[in-house]
């Protein structure tokens, strides 16, 4: 029994693109127009404080840049890199301005 759990955990993670992850990702799209419109008008990144004003103090919400060790780890190098992720509950949900990719726990565990 434990190790039809075992092999099933995999598929349980790897189910696409959960309906969370999607509703996760599209929560993020606002932000992260914020953040590259303000790229291009100030030719850095914003405050912290800029970035929770703009998001109207939304505390689920962090802004990583290439200096943070998690960030970096994930392949953040440049000084205009940055992570944006959610809170969703159980993990942050992210998205990566280098590759312009999302990054959840399922894409931890396996791998990805």
């Amino acid at each position: 029994m434990m190790r039809c759990l075992l092999l099933a955990l995999p598929l349980l993670l790897c189910s696409c693109k959960s309906e969370k992850s999607k509703r996760m990702e599209a929560q993020l799209q606002p932000a992260i127009r914020y953040v590259e419109a303000y790229l291009k008008e100030h030719r850095g990144l914003p405050t912290e404080s800029d970035f929770i004003q703009a998001n109207e103090g939304n505390a689920f919400f962090i802004l990583r840049r290439h200096t943070d060790k998690y960030a970096a780890s994930k392949g953040a190098k440049s000084p205009n890199d940055y992570m944006i992720g959610v809170w969703r509950g159980e993990w942050f949900h992210y998205y990566k301005s280098w590759d312009h990719r999302f990054l959840n726990a399922t894409d931890e565990i396996l791998g990805h």
